[in-house]
């Protein structure tokens, strides 16, 4: 799965489960700090990222790091994906 299919997915999942304005989502807006994600959004985005992209996210790889734009979002899922199919 390449990077820019991942991100219109992760967008799409934004835009239909937050109040966002589509305009304000670019791929590396702070979900936390501009969108106001809070820790119910963020259970929300695991269970999105653990059924579509049939991943296993571990607690010690929720971090900023991880899940802190869009950007970021799409980084750590390719990652999964290519760690996970070996």
């Amino acid at each position: 799965m390449d990077k820019i299919k991942i991100k219109e997915e992760l967008k799409a999942f934004f835009i239909n489960n937050f109040t966002i304005n589509e305009k304000l989502l670019s791929n590396d807006i702070n979900i936390f700090d501009e969108l106001g994600i809070d820790s119910l959004g963020m259970v929300l985005i695991i269970t999105f990222l653990e059924k579509t992209y049939k991943i296993e996210i571990e607690q010690k790889e929720i971090v900023l790091d991880n899940f802190e734009s869009i950007n970021t979002l799409s980084n750590y899922i390719e990652k999964k994906l290519s760690s996970e199919s070996i």
